[in-house]
């Protein structure tokens, strides 16, 4: 859905230029931005997930002896 930008409003990724120039200031850039942010916590995510697995492993083994 276009939506109409004017002088110093915020664009975002996906913004189409449909005619003229265009002239965008980069106000944040890598681990800044939300894409990074996300890539940020997804990857926190796994290697949390690795240490909870190691756990589990741990304690499977331990109950596997007892049996």
């Amino acid at each position: 859905m276009p939506v109409d930008k004017t002088k110093n409003d915020k664009v975002f990724v996906g913004t189409l230029n449909e005619n003229g120039v265009i002239e965008i200031l980069t106000e944040k850039i890598g681990n800044e931005t939300i894409l990074g942010q996300i890539i940020k916590t997804v990857k926190n995510a796994q290697e949390n997930k690795g240490n909870v697995q190691k756990g589990n492993k741990t304690i499977a083994i331990i109950i596997l002896r007892y049996k």
